[in-house]
């Protein structure tokens, strides 16, 4: 990268004229938008013989794209959590926010009320209220301290 091929910032520090472009796009979306909006865009840059093609997808705000935020019961009162449900085709991904668990001894199951219940070894971390019965574990993922749990439909729900 060449000294052309970069942007000087506010602080004086420099930054990579694909990185800045890409940003600039952004956050002049992020503060167009109103709570609750989802947008889209494209774009293209150069630096030097190289060019990027980018594109974003932003949302603002709880139930984009119908996903909702429910609150996170964690058995520490004082620990306010949300976790986000996505529906999909056959079910739920619940995204929980866990940053301080082990991921080896974490656990996750429905209950028979309807609620989403993560725990390791030390006991329950947190419970979720799921918006429809009849759902099961069908697959987990832990990345980063976010846990994201797909629910399959079981039955007469499927």
């Amino acid at each position: 990268m060449t000294s052309d091929d970069r942007t000087e910032n506010d602080d004086g520090s420099k930054t990579g004229r694909f990185i800045h472009t890409v940003l600039t796009d952004v956050f002049e979306t992020l503060a167009d938008m109103d709570e609750g909006k989802r947008r889209r865009g494209v774009g293209s840059t150069r630096e030097g013989r190289t060019r990027f093609d980018y594109g974003f997808d932003v949302g603002i705000g709880p139930g984009t794209d119908g996903a909702s935020q429910r609150r996170l019961e964690k058995p520490d009162p004082d620990a306010d959590s949300v976790a986000v449900v996505q529906p999909t085709d056959g079910g739920y991904v619940v995204t929980l926010d866990l940053p301080d668990v082990d991921p080896h001894e974490l656990s996750a199951g429905v209950d028979d009320k309807q609620t989403l219940v993560v725990a390791d070894d030390g006991g329950v971390v947190g419970r979720v209220s799921l918006p429809q019965e009849n759902l099961e574990v069908g697959d987990a993922s832990y990345n980063n301290g976010v846990l994201n749990v797909r629910l399959d439909a079981t039955g007469s729900e499927k």
